[in-house]
């Protein structure tokens, strides 16, 4: 969900949800330099974007499994 939340007094343009939770724990996660992505995100730029799947990764408040993998400059 994204939109103007808040209140009277101060108003601000925020998004949250299960998705931005999931980006933020991979921003949180990657490595400086490196950029993190789950399989679905992949699953959309495969065919520009070259990757590798890494290993598990535990991510606070997530229990599902995700699919990680970390880009490759080339």
């Amino acid at each position: 969900m994204a939109g103007i939340f808040g209140s009277h007094l101060k108003k601000e343009y925020t998004a949250f949800g299960p998705a931005v939770n999931l980006a933020a724990r991979l921003e949180k996660a990657a490595q400086p330099g490196e950029i993190l992505v789950c399989g679905d995100t992949y699953d959309k730029v495969k065919n520009v974007a070259k990757a590798e799947m890494i290993a598990p990764l535990p991510l606070r408040g997530i229990r599902r499994k995700i699919d990680v993998y970390t880009i490759i400059n080339t």
